[in-house]
């Protein structure tokens, strides 16, 4: 069983990213394109141009215990995603997920994918691909196992099933939500559906900004190894993998780059499509 110290011995990289720009897409094309890191397993859902990913660590809003490091490891296919080269994860930024990786990862490299703007585009980005209407007469066991967790269980789906029945449908992205704070045993009483889907672009763009430059600054005093990965580029990603490859050096910047640009030129037919 790989433990904490396993993964700070290895020279970790942990890449954060607000939702919906695109990180676990850029950390899995990582994997692929230096020779550094240890496998990264991922689904694809092809319509969406989503990428989901199954890392060494979990998201650190769904750690059951956050004083307890064993709980951060992932229990979806340990074995293949562990080896000798250094480890590579992603999460969402955080102030107080900063501080308990800086005390439990001192050899930690962080890589922050930031905006200078496009807050817009992203957010809009997030929604083409998360705006799904599920009747609340549709959530059954089933459901919530093929679409949202893999790993529900009978008290945690009769929680989410309680919170849904008191609306006639909900957006799908609101059920990962409220699982995420289900599995961390975090409060769900502000939780709320929200019907307007142009309320919930707003706040992800007010949250997408934020996270690039308040709290980017912010990270960069409690984070030892802490780097800004500008991507405000959505045309061509190579300022982002040239700053990368400065970090990461081996690798590969053609393929990074030709990999990038077509998933963003996916990405912006997709928005056209849905919007």
């Amino acid at each position: 069983m790989v433990t904490i110290h396993d993964i700070d011995k290895s020279r970790p990289v942990l890449i954060l990213y607000s939702s919906g720009t695109g990180g676990e897409f850029i950390t899995y094309t990582l994997s692929k394109v230096s020779n550094s890191f240890n496998n990264i397993m991922r689904y694809t859902n092809t319509e969406a141009n989503q990428t989901h990913l199954t890392c060494v660590l979990d998201y650190s809003a769904i750690w059951a215990d956050q004083s307890d490091t064993t709980t951060w490891i992932t229990n979806r296919h340990l074995n293949n995603v562990t080896g000798n080269k250094r480890y590579l994860f992603r999460d969402h930024p955080g102030e107080h997920a900063a501080t308990l990786y800086n005390k439990h990862l001192p050899n930690l490299q962080v890589l922050h994918l930031t905006l200078q703007d496009n807050y817009d585009y992203y957010a809009k980005l997030t929604f083409a691909k998360l705006a799904k209407k599920i009747d609340c007469s549709a959530i059954t066991f089933d459901f919530v196992k093929e679409n949202v967790s893999s790993t529900v269980t009978d008290v945690l789906f009769n929680r989410m099933h309680k919170w849904a029945s008191a609306y006639k449908w909900v957006w799908l992205h609101e059920l990962h939500i409220l699982n995420d704070k289900l599995k961390s045993n975090a409060s769900t009483e502000f939780i709320e559906h929200v019907d307007s889907l142009e309320s919930h672009i707003q706040t992800q763009h007010d949250v997408i900004k934020y996270q690039s430059t308040m709290l980017a600054t912010e990270l960069n005093q409690i984070l030892n190894n802490y780097v800004s990965i500008d991507i405000t580029n959505i045309n061509s990603s190579r300022k982002m993998w040239t700053h990368l490859k400065q970090i990461i050096t081996d690798i590969d910047l053609d393929e990074a780059i030709r990999c990038t640009d077509i998933w963003q030129q996916l990405n912006k037919e997709l928005i056209e499509r849905e919007f």
